[in-house]
């Protein structure tokens, strides 16, 4: 029997008040879980209980949810109603030391894995959020809110973290450091443009690479080169810097170039664009629109044409 997804929610932001939980404990789906999963499975009992352990059965609840907390769901974007099932990739990686005869288990590595055409929402151990875009990866050891905050992230994420200023929140990225303690802000490092991007919403971070430091303690944007951690750009935060999390694509300005290797991530679908054509610049506000609406949209504001190959899109001039 599945949990509520109310409860669930309020069980995982802590906002189940003593009230909601009498109820909670009292109500019929609690009586239905005694008598047909948990509490009948314990074959111990020699008589029949007359009324339901309602300790047990809410110990069995927050068991449950409490071990499902730092697994991240994926959300399909409502351009991709067509997708087939798609399942979180969660590893974990174990380094088993035996001494005496007693198993010790350290260094565990916890890795979660977006793939294309989805975007996934995680609770960290420290009870801060992230949002991971599509083709993106964040990683982070056994320790994460204990002694440190560190994680490593590839592609593109959005970050809701909790105050703590003891253990300042560190996203690295190749070498690169973005550091927060309460703070939004996103962090974008996909290999196709050889940069990594992040943005403060609120708060302050403080962006750290081989070349420079920057404090930002207002909302604004920088870009620097992952090659050597030089500051490319520094301007503005947008909405279509962090937008995507909301299942909105926004590009103001942007390149073919760049709005192809989006959209390949967003739709799942491999698109490719003529040499000659790639620099050409596009405003564009994506939704609910599938692949070959958006294309029509591309080719109606252009003089450019496109056609479906076996792999996905081609993107050419007429």
């Amino acid at each position: 029997m599945k949990i509520p997804q109310k409860i669930r929610k309020a069980l995982r932001n802590q906002k189940l008040d003593p009230n909601t939980k009498k109820q909670l404990l009292k109500s019929s789906f609690s009586e239905e879980m005694m008598r047909t999963q948990w509490l009948d499975s314990d074959k111990n009992r020699k008589e029949e209980t007359p009324e339901p352990d309602y300790e047990k059965i809410w110990q069995k609840i927050s068991d449950t949810v409490d071990s499902e907390k730092h697994i991240g769901t994926f959300r399909l974007k409502p351009i991709l109603k067509y997708a087939a099932v798609l399942a979180i990739g969660l590893i974990s990686y174990f380094a088993g030391l035996y001494i005496g005869g007693n198993e010790k288990t350290e260094n565990v590595l916890q890795v979660a894995q977006t793939p294309p055409g989805a975007i996934s929402e995680i609770r960290l151990p420290d009870n801060s959020r992230l949002w991971l875009n599509a083709q993106s990866s964040v990683e982070y050891d056994n320790d994460f809110g204990i002694s440190h905050r560190n994680l490593n992230i590839t592609g593109e994420a959005y970050f809701d973290v909790t105050e703590n200023k003891d253990l300042p929140f560190t996203v690295n990225v190749k070498g690169n450091k973005v550091i927060a303690l309460g703070t939004e802000f996103y962090v974008s490092a996909y290999e196709y443009n050889e940069k990594m991007s992040s943005g403060l919403i609120s708060g302050k971070i403080r962006i750290e690479t081989e070349e420079e430091i920057l404090v930002l303690n207002k909302p604004g944007a920088a870009s620097f080169k992952l090659s050597d951690g030089s500051l490319v750009s520094k301007g503005n935060v947008e909405p279509s810097h962090y937008e995507w999390k909301n299942g909105k694509l926004i590009f103001n300005n942007t390149s073919l170039e760049e709005l192809s290797y989006r959209l390949s991530n967003w739709y799942n679908h491999t698109i490719k664009v003529e040499e000659s054509i790639k620099d050409q610049k596009f405003t564009l506000r994506i939704q609910d629109e599938n692949i070959n609406e958006v294309l029509e949209l591309i080719k109606l504001a252009s003089d450019l044409e496109y056609k479906s190959t076996g792999a996905g899109y081609y993107i050419y001039s007429k």
